[in-house]
C-alpha cells in the first residue's frame, strides 16, 4: 500500500511542471502572416476580472461582444529604407508601420511611422533607442526582464497641418523645431500559465504582464539656441494638452501567448494604479476555407534538412501548373537565393546549396507568377541537428 499511496503523491506534486508552458520562436510573424483580431466591446470590458498570478491557472472570457476586426499584415522590408536594421514590418489598420528586427531569440522594434496624439494625421518616423524587445523565445514561467527605450522625432513648426497648430496654439509657433521624445520604463514579468477559453475554444497559455510608464518631453528651438524643454509650461498655458505630453497614466498589459500561435490569444490593457480595464484584443477565430479544388491553401512545402548546413531540400506538393519563385532572405530582408521554377507533376523537389550563407536564421517564400505569396517559413542555417 505505501509504494502506490507514494507514486500517487509523487505525481500529484510533480503535475504543475509537466504542465508549464515553454514558447519557442514559432510564436514570431514571419513575412506574409496576418495578425487577425477583435477588439472587444467597452461595456464587455469593463466587466472582465483578471486573476491573480500562478501556476495551473483557469481563465475563461466567455464569447466577447465585439466592437471592431483587425487585421495586421506582416511584409519583408524590401527597397523600403526608413529603419536599416528592420527585416520585417507590420501594417496595421490604423495605418502604423511597425518595423522589427529579428533573430533567433528575440522580435525586436526598431521604430515606427506613426502619428502622434498631439500631431493628429501627420505621420512621423521615429526610432527606437535601444531596439525595443517585443517577443522573447525561449519564453518560460517567472521569466522577468526590464527595458527602457525612447522615439525622439524632430519636426518644422511650418510643417505642422492646421490642425496641430490649432491645437497647440501660440505655445510653438515663435519656434523653428520642435522635438517630441516619448520615453518609456518597461518591466515584462511571465506570471501565470494554465487554460484559457474564449469564443467557445480553449488554448494553453502563458500569461505576460508588461507594466509600461511613458512620459513625453516637448522641446523647442530657434536658429542655434540649444532646446529648450517646454512640457509644464505647454500644459499650463494649455490644459487641454495634458493628456498628450508630460507623464502618462502608467498601463499593466496582460499578453495571453500560446505554443506556435503568431496572434496573443488574449491582449488586456488596464490602468496600473486602479486596474481600471481599457482595452481587450482576442485572436480572431479562423473562417472556414472551402476544398472543393485545387488552391493555393492546398499547397504544401517542406524543406529538409532544417537546420541546414549544405544542401537545403525543398519540396512542393498540390501546386497548380504554372511559373513559382522560391527566395531565401536573411533577417535583414536582403534576399540571398532565388529560383524560379514550373511543378512536374504532384510533388517537385529544389536542392539549395546553403553552404557558403553565414549561419543563422533565414526567410524562406514561395510565390505565384502573379506575385502572390503563398507562404513563408523559417530555414536556419548552421550545424544540422543530431
Amino acid at each position: 500500500m505505501t509504494k502506490p499511496l507514494l507514486a500517487f503523491l509523487l505525481v500529484f506534486c510533480l503535475a504543475p511542471l509537466t504542465a508549464q508552458v515553454t514558447l519557442s520562436n514559432d510564436y514570431f510573424p514571419v513575412a506574409g502572416d496576418t495578425l487577425k483580431y477583435n477588439t472587444v466591446d467597452s461595456v464587455y470590458v469593463s466587466t472582465l476580472v483578471v486573476a491573480d498570478a500562478g501556476a495551473n491557472l483557469t481563465w475563461d472570457f466567455g464569447i466577447p461582444a465585439i466592437n471592431e476586426e483587425r487585421a495586421d499584415a506582416v511584409t519583408l522590408i524590401g527597397t523600403d529604407t526608413s529603419f536599416l536594421n528592420a527585416g520585417l514590418k507590420i501594417l496595421s489598420s490604423n495605418g502604423t508601420q511597425s518595423y522589427y528586427s529579428v533573430s533567433d531569440t528575440e522580435f525586436n522594434l526598431v521604430g515606427i511611422k506613426t502619428s502622434f496624439d498631439l500631431l493628429p494625421n501627420f505621420l512621423l518616423n521615429a526610432p527606437a533607442d535601444p531596439v525595443r524587445p517585443t517577443r522573447r523565445a525561449p519564453l518560460n514561467y517567472l521569466d522577468n526582464f526590464e527595458t527602457m527605450t525612447s522615439n525622439t522625432v524632430i519636426v518644422s513648426v511650418d510643417s505642422l497641418p492646421q490642425e496641430a497648430l490649432d491645437l497647440i496654439g501660440d505655445a510653438v509657433t515663435n519656434f523653428d523645431s520642435m522635438r517630441l521624445t516619448t520615453t518609456s520604463a518597461r518591466t515584462d514579468v511571465v506570471d501565470a500559465y494554465g487554460s484559457l477559453t474564449i469564443d467557445d475554444r480553449t488554448y494553453t497559455v502563458l500569461r505576460e504582464a508588461r507594466t509600461e510608464s511613458i512620459f513625453i518631453a516637448l522641446e523647442v528651438k530657434s536658429g542655434f539656441l540649444p532646446w529648450t524643454n517646454v512640457t509644464a509650461t505647454i500644459t499650463i498655458l494649455n490644459p487641454t494638452l495634458a493628456g498628450f505630453v508630460g507623464q502618462q497614466d502608467v498601463t499593466k498589459t496582460y499578453l495571453f501567448w500560446s505554443p506556435e500561435i503568431i496572434e496573443p490569444i488574449v491582449e488586456i490593457v488596464t490602468l496600473e494604479q486602479t486596474g481600471e480595464m481599457q482595452r481587450m484584443d482576442y485572436r480572431r477565430r479562423q473562417r472556414p476555407v472551402s476544398t472543393g479544388g485545387p488552391g493555393l491553401r492546398q499547397a504544401q512545402v517542406k524543406v529538409y534538412p532544417n537546420p541546414a548546413s549544405e544542401l537545403a531540400t525543398f519540396e512542393f506538393t498540390g501546386l497548380k501548373r504554372g511559373s513559382y519563385t522560391l527566395s531565401l532572405y536573411n533577417v535583414n530582408g536582403s534576399m540571398m537565393e532565388s529560383r524560379t521554377f514550373s511543378p512536374i507533376g504532384d510533388q517537385t523537389r529544389l536542392n539549395v546549396n546553403v553552404s557558403t550563407l553565414p549561419k543563422g536564421l533565414y526567410l524562406y517564400s514561395l510565390r505565384n507568377s502573379l506575385g502572390r505569396t503563398i507562404t513563408t517559413k523559417r530555414l536556419i542555417v548552421g550545424a544540422e541537428g543530431p
